[in-house]
């Protein structure tokens, strides 16, 4: 290597660069002096090229990359790379310098070969690492704000297979701690689960151009899939990001996973065919997955689950994992979905969790949270902001399996028929706090798991409360003139034993919700009024039933008159105003009743059997039946009361 002055320029056989002399050097063989003034060699506009290499992808060109390195140093400098250049040995470009990649300029490392490359990069969104050799990679910790997918192949033209390509650019991003852009289109990535991470603690995030815009399509990939994989970092937060993109898959597959992750989170993504949108798993032995969540995503009606835990071979912990973070996520539940929060098998611990949902559902039956745990601890309890709306044709349940205890708003639009409510509490619990023992239990305080069923005119079933706890529940029955309270302790096993049936510590009857003088007292005691006692039974799983609690008084009259009209007369006692009377054919009329009176009374039509001389009936008030349940845990040492009302 040597140094020629020619007409008070310097010549630069090795870069190839050519500039005005401005500081004097005397014409001598000295690398040295090369060095102390490269930086006037610099060619600021793109870099300068490197001499004696070949740029055919063919020839090795590592020793003419090494000789530019070496003049340069550890002096600021800019390398202009104009075709493809196979590098046959490992190498590393300092932080100092440059890579500028111009028209087919690319970095091709041979097989089994690393260059890594802790400069800045100056290139757009086009290929400039081939590392189609078997084993090359391209690696480094670069200057850059972000590391484009573009870079190692990637394409968001609905065709290039991306998945390996935009792995290695996540490698690159990993080492660099800068996010991995996505350009607007579709990337193809049947060809490799998106990897963010190991083991380490800090990893990228990848970022598209926004939802519905950035595509990842694996649709034509394997059964069980998984699109992105977020794994390591059990015990810290890490802070990775999916952002602002679409997955697309099948039947089978799983959008995100968190892996054994803390921290995690997918922002503003949207999820469209797959068996799962998000799963939280702890696969791995040892491995916990805590803090994972959901701000801003979307459930499509070709998703059939939004979020599910799942422990395979890892701790039961998921604390602080839920679908949830400060801003609300959309579920939209098509024709054939029944679950939206799900968890799966045996062991999943979910505490503390964020949940901001808004579940919209065309379906006939969803449930909002479904906890399949068979063993302690079983509740989930989850801290946010539930909206629910559907058609008053579908049926919404809030927890089914074991408990789930739920502190914040739940909204319900559009969930009222006719004959009442069509929510259905299940195994939801709403509380004020949840707290987690040393044993691992967890138990509330302030729960309001109190319900409201309106116009009640059958055997009633509510299904309330949870495994392994003790409680009082009072059960409130009133309508017009009329309400009674059932105050029972109630203690459960939980575990399938027989002493599971309520016992009842109290029971007190107001014979008016008003001064008897404004309304008359009206007797209900089972036989002649319109009320008898409910049944209150229990389950070995932990929940208990009140069947019957309202019980419509049946009586018999005779009834005259013609097809256009019916007079009845009956022999019960009876509240002043407008009641149902449903007779033994099938038939139902209103009819304006005065208190206490036996009739005869006009009804509004005939009935359709009008040869029939007599007929049973059933009568009931035709507003205000309410059945309410409010309970409050005793166990742990805990108390607490509240209602809610559905």
């Amino acid at each position: 290597m040597s140094l020629r002055t020619i007409g008070g320029q310097v010549a630069d056989a090795i870069v190839g660069v050519l500039r005005p002399r401005t500081n004097f050097l005397s014409d001598r063989n000295d690398i040295d002096d090369i060095n102390a003034n490269f930086a006037e060699l610099d060619v600021r506009a793109g870099g300068g090229g490197i001499a004696n290499a070949k740029l055919d992808g063919v020839t090795d060109d590592s020793a003419a990359l090494a000789a530019a390195l070496l003049v340069i140093g550890t002096n600021r400098a800019g390398l202009s790379i104009t075709g493809p250049m196979l590098i046959n040995s490992n190498l590393t470009i300092p932080s100092n310098v440059q890579l500028s990649f111009v028209g087919t300029g690319q970095i091709k490392p041979a097989a089994n070969k690393t260059v890594t490359i802790n400069g800045a990069i100056r290139a757009g969104a086009w290929q400039i690492f081939d590392t189609s050799n078997s084993g090359a990679v391209v690696t480094g910790s670069i200057r850059n704000p972000e590391v484009s997918v573009e870079w190692f192949g990637a394409a968001a033209d609905n065709s290039t297979a991306s998945g390996a390509a935009i792995n290695n650019a996540l490698a690159m991003g990993l080492a660099s701690g800068i996010p991995v852009r996505l350009l607007g289109g579709t990337y193809k990535t049947q060809d490799a689960t998106i990897s963010l991470g190991g083991t380490s603690f800090t990893r990228p995030s990848i970022i598209g151009t926004s939802k519905k815009q950035t595509i990842l399509d694996y649709s034509a990939a394997g059964a069980s899939f998984i699109g992105i994989k977020i794994r390591g970092g059990s015990g810290q937060v890490t802070g990775d990001a999916v952002k602002d993109l679409t997955l697309v898959g099948h039947s089978t597959s799983i959008g995100i996973e968190f892996n054994g992750a803390c921290g995690a989170n997918a922002d503003n993504v949207l999820f469209g065919a797959n068996a799962i949108g998000i799963q939280c798993h702890n696969e791995t032995s040892g491995s916990f997955t805590e803090f994972c969540t959901a701000t801003r995503c979307e459930q499509s009606t070709a998703c059939a689950k939004f979020w599910t835990y799942k422990v395979t071979s890892g701790n039961n912990s998921f604390h602080g994992s839920g679908p949830g973070g400060g801003l609300d996520n959309i579920v939209q539940c098509g024709a054939s979905q029944t679950i939206v929060v799900h968890a799966l098998g045996t062991g999943c611990f979910v505490y503390h969790a964020p949940c901001n949902l808004q579940v919209f559902s065309t379906a006939a039956s969803v449930t909002v949270f479904q906890n399949d745990n068979s063993v302690a601890p079983v509740p989930l309890s989850y801290y946010g902001s539930l909206s629910i709306e559907t058609s008053s044709a579908r049926t919404i349940t809030l927890g089914g399996g074991a408990g789930v205890y739920f502190i914040g708003g739940v909204r319900v639009i559009g969930m009222t028929t006719a004959t009442g409510a069509n929510i259905v509490a299940g195994t939801f619990l709403r509380v004020k706090t949840v707290q987690v023992h040393s044993d691992s239990s967890t138990s509330f305080t302030g729960g309001e798991s109190g319900r409201t069923f309106n116009n009640v005119t059958d055997t009633t079933l509510v299904d309330c409360g949870m495994k392994n706890v003790h409680r009082l529940v009072d059960v409130n029955i009133s309508f017009a003139n009329y309400i009674k309270r059932y105050t029972l302790d109630v203690d459960y096993n939980g575990d399938g034993s027989t002493s599971t049936t309520p016992i009842i510590m109290e029971m007190t009857q107001n014979s008016s919700v008003a001064t008897a003088a404004v309304i008359p007292r009206i007797l209900l005691d089972g036989t002649t009024g319109l009320s008898g006692s409910p049944n209150f039974t229990g389950n070995a799983d932990g929940t208990f039933n009140i069947v019957s609690a309202f019980t419509n008084m049946t009586a018999t009259g005779a009834f005259s008159g013609g097809e256009t009209q019916v007079t009845f007369t009956g022999n019960w006692t009876h509240p002043t105003g407008t009641h149902y009377l449903k007779f033994s054919n099938g038939d139902l009329r209103t009819a304006t009743l005065t208190n206490g009176s036996a009739g005869p009374f006009n009804l509004s039509s005939a009935l359709s059997s009008a040869a029939t001389t007599t007929v049973a009936s059933t009568m009931w008030p035709s507003t205000g039946v309410t059945i309410q349940v409010y309970e409050t845990q005793m166990s742990n040492g805990l108390q607490g009361s509240g209602h809610m009302t559905f």
